[in-house]
């Protein structure tokens, strides 16, 4: 989780999107498994629209899931 946070941060002031905030991030994270299509797809559905004001996005809606990973 702590290089995926890196490399989004990295990204994010690089593209000036975030103002190279070096608070961004909680602590920690969910740790929870998505094992299942309807998972990943509720999660995101939560993430993007369910947690107050909207966030700025982009959503890949052509997205596919590779299984058996």
């Amino acid at each position: 989780m702590a290089i995926i946070k890196a490399y989004a941060s990295r990204y994010l002031n690089e593209a000036k999107l975030d103002q190279n905030r070096s608070n961004r991030w909680t602590r920690h994270g969910s740790t929870r498994y998505l094992w299942k299509e309807e998972e990943i797809e509720a999660t995101i559905q939560y993430v993007v629209h369910e947690q107050g004001e909207p966030m700025a996005v982009f959503e890949n809606k052509e997205r596919y899931f590779v299984r058996g990973i």
